[in-house]
C-alpha cells in the first residue's frame, strides 16, 4: 500500500512538472507585455522547483531533513505568490506597477522570511531541530504562509474591484481568470487539512497557472498584447454590430487616432519607448471611455480606434478633447520626458453603413487634423 501511494504522489507530481515545462515553453512576447511575459515565466519555473522537491516526501526521511524540505517548499511556493502577484499587478494594469522598483518593493516581504529562515536555527523562530533531530514549529511558524497568502489575497480583492469597475466585456473577461486563481489552491489548502499528505496542493495550483495560461490564449484572439486594448478584428465585430443595432435618434462615431511624430519618439528614445508611448495612450483611451458606451481599440501600428454611442452632436468634439487630456494625465503619471499627442478623425455612422465606408471617412478627418498640426508645428519654429 506505501509502494503504491508513493508511486500515485510521485506520477502526480511528474505530471506537474512535465506539463508545467510546456506551458514555459508556450509563453511568448505575444501574451503580454514584456514584464507580464517574465512574472508568468518566473511562475512556471519556480513551479517546476517546487514539483521536483515535492516528492521528498514520499521517502522516509529524519525529521530534521523533512523540516529542512518542508522550509525549502514554502520558500519555493512564496516565490511562486509573488510571482503571481506581479503578473496579476502587471495584467491589471495598476498605477503603481508601472514604478520601475515596484518589483523590488513588493519583493521585501519574501526576503524577510528568508532572513527569518536562514536565522531561525540560532533564533528558533520558525522550527527547531533538537539533539535527537527532532523537527518542531516554532511560535512563528505560521508567518510566512499568512505573508505568502497576503500576496494573493492583494491580488484577489484587486482583480475583483477591476471586474466590478470595467465596462468593457473583454476585458471582463481577461480580469476573470484573475479571481478565480486562489479558489483551486484555498479548496485544496482546506482539503489538505483533512487529508494531509495527499498532492492535493500540487494539482490545485497546477490548475490555477494551467486556467490562466488558456485565459491568455484566448484572450490573444481579441486583446492586442502590447496595449492590453481590442485589436482590429474584435473592433470590426463591435462596429459591425453597433451598425446594425443604430435605433432612431441614436448617433455611433467612430474615431481614428493616430500618434503625432512617433518616428521621432523611436528614434529618439528608443523603440522599448515607443512600445511604452502606445500603453500610456491606450491607458488614456480607457481613462477616456470611461463612463462611455463604446470599445477602444489599437488598429494597427501607432493607430488606434475608438467607436462609441454619442448622446449629442457636440459629444464627437468633446470626447476628442477628452482623449487628449485623458492621454496627458497619463504621461504626466508616468513621469515621461517627452510629449505624446495624437490626431484624430471621426465619422458617424448610418444604419446598413458599411465599415470601409466608415473608417475611409474617419481616416480622411484623421490627416486633415495631422496635416494642421504639422503645418502649427513648422510655425511655432
Amino acid at each position: 500500500m506505501l509502494f503504491e501511494y508513493m508511486f500515485v504522489y510521485l506520477m502526480i507530481d511528474v505530471f506537474c512538472l512535465v506539463f508545467s515545462i510546456v506551458i514555459f515553453t508556450k509563453i511568448n512576447i505575444d501574451m503580454g507585455t514584456e514584464r507580464e511575459v517574465n512574472a508568468l515565466r518566473g511562475l512556471t519555473v519556480v513551479l517546476d522547483a517546487v514539483w521536483a522537491m515535492g516528492t521528498y516526501d514520499t521517502w522516509l526521511m529524519t525529521r530534521a531533513a523533512t523540516g529542512i524540505f518542508e522550509a525549502m517548499t514554502l520558500l519555493l511556493m512564496g516565490i511562486v505568490a509573488y510571482c503571481w502577484f506581479l503578473y496579476a499587478e502587471f495584467r491589471l494594469g495598476a498605477r503603481y506597477a508601472q514604478r520601475r522598483r515596484f518589483a523590488l518593493y513588493a519583493a521585501i516581504p519574501v526576503f524577510a522570511v528568508v532572513v527569518l529562515y536562514a536565522t531561525t536555527r540560532f533564533t528558533g523562530l520558525v522550527y527547531t531541530i533538537g539533539p535527537d533531530a527532532t523537527f518542531t514549529e516554532g511560535p512563528l511558524a505560521l508567518l510566512p504562509d499568512v505573508v505568502f497568502l497576503l500576496y494573493v489575497v492583494i491580488a484577489t480583492v484587486h482583480a475583483v474591484i477591476r471586474f466590478a469597475r470595467e465596462r468593457s466585456s473583454v476585458r471582463r473577461l481577461e480580469i476573470a481568470p484573475l479571481m478565480w486563481f486562489a479558489i483551486p489552491p484555498v479548496a485544496c489548502g482546506i482539503l489538505d487539512i483533512f487529508m494531509h499528505g495527499m498532492p492535493v496542493m500540487a494539482l490545485s495550483t497546477f490548475a490555477s497557472v494551467l486556467l490562466v495560461f488558456m485565459s491568455s490564449q484566448d484572450s490573444r484572439i481579441n486583446t492586442d498584447a502590447l496595449t492590453g486594448l481590442n485589436n482590429r478584428r474584435r473592433a470590426v465585430e463591435y462596429i459591425e454590430d453597433s451598425i446594425s443595432g443604430i435605433a432612431d435618434g441614436k448617433l455611433f462615431g467612430v474615431f481614428m487616432i493616430d500618434v503625432d511624430y512617433f518616428k521621432d519618439i523611436n528614434d529618439k528614445h528608443g523603440h522599448g519607448e515607443g512600445d511604452h508611448a502606445l500603453q500610456l495612450i491606450a491607458q488614456g483611451l480607457r481613462l477616456a471611455m470611461d463612463g462611455h458606451h463604446g470599445l477602444a481599440a489599437r488598429w494597427g501600428g501607432d493607430e488606434f480606434l475608438v467607436a462609441a454611442f454619442l448622446s449629442s452632436a457636440d459629444e464627437p468634439a468633446e470626447l476628442e478633447e477628452s482623449i487628449q487630456r485623458s492621454i496627458d494625465v497619463a504621461c504626466e503619471r508616468s513621469g515621461v520626458d517627452y510629449d505624446v499627442s495624437v490626431s484624430m478623425g471621426y465619422a458617424l455612422a448610418d444604419r446598413g453603413e458599411s465599415i470601409s465606408d466608415l473608417v475611409a471617412e474617419a481616416d480622411r478627418a484623421l490627416y486633415e487634423q495631422k496635416a494642421e498640426h504639422h503645418v502649427a508645428l513648422k510655425r511655432s519654429r
